[in-house]
């Protein structure tokens, strides 16, 4: 299971879906550990990559092009998140 990345990239919550996406990373992470499956957390990838990486609190341009959509750098934070869990 994995949870949801980000819409947009400020990284104090207040980004327009933080709370949706931050529900339904929970529920995934619930769901992961009733029935221990594996999780990749992408949101907590993200999020912490976030805080450490964008000290002028961009809304875009750390990881996406747009707010959703991911560069070079948030591809690669998937791709380095994801590979332990299909290796």
């Amino acid at each position: 299971l994995c949870t949801p990345t980000v819409i947009g990239e400020k990284k104090d919550n207040t980004n327009e879906v933080d709370g949706d996406l931050n529900f339904y990373a929970k529920g995934v992470r619930d769901l992961a550990a009733k029935n221990n499956l594996p999780l990749c957390d992408l949101r907590k990838a993200f999020v912490d990559y976030l805080a450490t990486n964008n000290p002028e609190d961009k809304e875009k341009g750390i990881l996406t092009t747009d707010r959703v959509h991911l560069n070079d750098v948030g591809n690669k934070l998937v791709a380095d998140t994801m590979l332990p869990f299909i290796k």
